[in-house]
């Protein structure tokens, strides 16, 4: 008997609830003395576990000789519940997943917990790209020009600054470059037009190594780097977006 009590508490019911109920259904119609002495139940808790299997529609009551007598519907009436509250669930995860994308967007305005993602090779890095297409406002670099001419230089780079220039959504980049500003590659400048002005910088008066790129624009953060086998991080956050603009601007300035 312990043990079918323990099995109706995996399916939903309260300890007390099994007990009560697996009682009735050994007694047949019975008050409800007989049926808290036979679940072991004291007589207050076995009302209030009644009414509550009652709900459940697991026990109905009659009156018999003025006396309120409770019977315990068919165990397949558990299967018909369960078979319920499956749909139920399945009602209220298709309302989630409706407001889950709204939900989100609050938890991702919030700046308090930033969204990464990691993306390798080129599918990776284009994915990326067109994703950043699709963002607002200026956009911020700084570039390891040098590493990103022997990695990134082909010809899905060129679209993807065409698809900029004609939505002539403004660039501003800092290219860390052994090169001289007369001998960069004409058609990075050519392919961007207006919207587009660089500073370069030598390495030597760069801080840091850059064999890589960071580039800021709307809320989203993309870090590269141009290994054999490229890798990308994005980085979803206002709050870090904003601080990186902020030492870009100080980077900006003394690039001059």
């Amino acid at each position: 008997m312990d043990q079918l009590t323990r099995e109706l508490t995996h399916l939903g019911l309260s300890e007390k609830e099994a007990a009560v109920y697996v009682a009735a259904l050994q007694l047949g119609p019975s008050p409800v003395q007989e049926i808290s002495k036979h679940a072991k139940v004291n007589r207050a808790t076995t009302y209030v576990m009644i009414e509550t299997l009652i709900l459940r529609g697991l026990i109905s009551s009659t009156q018999k000789d003025k006396k309120r007598i409770f019977i315990a519907e068919a165990p397949d009436r558990l299967l018909a519940i369960m078979r319920l509250q499956k749909k139920e669930l399945e009602e209220k995860e298709s309302e989630l997943a409706k407001v889950l994308p709204k939900l989100n967007a609050l938890f991702n305005r919030s700046g308090e917990k930033p969204e990464v993602r990691y993306l390798e090779g080129r599918e990776g890095l284009e994915m990326l790209r067109r994703h950043f297409e699709e963002l607002q406002g200026e956009t911020v670099q700084i570039i390891g020009y040098d590493a990103f001419t022997k990695v990134m230089e082909h010809e899905t780079t060129h679209k993807h600054r065409q698809v900029l220039k004609k939505k002539r959504a403004p660039i501003r980049a800092i290219l860390v470059s052994t090169r001289s500003r007369a001998d960069l590659d004409p058609q990075f400048q050519e392919t961007l037009g207006e919207v587009f002005e660089y500073r370069v910088v030598h390495p030597k008066d760069f801080p840091f190594k850059v064999e890589g790129e960071v580039t800021i624009r709307a809320d989203k953060i993309h870090m590269f780097t141009y290994a054999v086998t490229p890798l990308a991080v994005e980085i979803r956050s206002s709050v870090l977006a904003d601080a990186l603009r902020g030492m870009f601007e100080l980077a900006w300035k003394a690039a001059k």
